[in-house]
């Protein structure tokens, strides 16, 4: 029941533009964090199994027109008094490649900060990293060297209080001393 009240999507008046903030979405397996601002949403979509395992980023720029927001890959559009987006990823860090279709409602979330989805996003961005380093190595030549290297760099303990863009070029050295 609780599960049930978390994903239960917000209604919004009809015909309205999604006012700036901060959205979420999502189902078990999968998290959607959006950020509006203007004429653009940001969207995250973090494959969830067990742990944040890979993340996915697209930007979707509003249409007046047709009143939604829309990409390549995506589109953000109102049907009837709820919010809906729809998108599609390959899923990597799955036992096989996978074709992730997401169609989540949105939510409004006045608790959600930048810093909270942050921490997903590092977690995500560092644990399929991790995936495509180490262990699609088969032959376990690099497990090693990625380990020790791990040790020495302490970005690693502090994913949480770090910005997404600070860990991307933390990660950035990290992965030249992987070379």
């Amino acid at each position: 029941m609780l599960a049930g009240c978390y994903f239960k999507a917000t209604k919004f008046p009809g015909n309205s533009k999604l006012p700036a903030g901060f959205y979420r979405g999502g189902n078990g397996w999968d998290l959607l964090f959006l950020k509006i601002s203007n004429d653009s949403a940001y969207a995250d979509f973090i494959h969830m199994e067990k742990f944040p395992r890979e993340l996915h980023s697209d930007t979707l720029l509003y249409h007046p027109s047709t009143q939604s927001w829309k990409s390549k890959k995506g589109e953000l559009s109102q049907q009837g008094k709820y919010y809906s987006i729809k998108s599609s990823y390959t899923c990597n860090t799955c036992t096989m490649p996978v074709e992730v279709k997401i169609h989540h409602k949105i939510i409004a979330d006045k608790k959600l900060t930048q810093s909270k989805i942050d921490t997903y996003k590092n977690y995500a961005y560092v644990n399929m990293q991790h995936h495509f380093y180490v262990m699609k190595d088969t032959v376990n030549r690099r497990k090693v060297h990625y380990y020790q290297l791990k040790e020495k760099h302490l970005f690693f303990d502090s994913l949480e209080l770090m910005s997404h863009e600070e860990l991307l070029a933390a990660y950035e050295k990290f992965r030249a001393l992987l070379r």
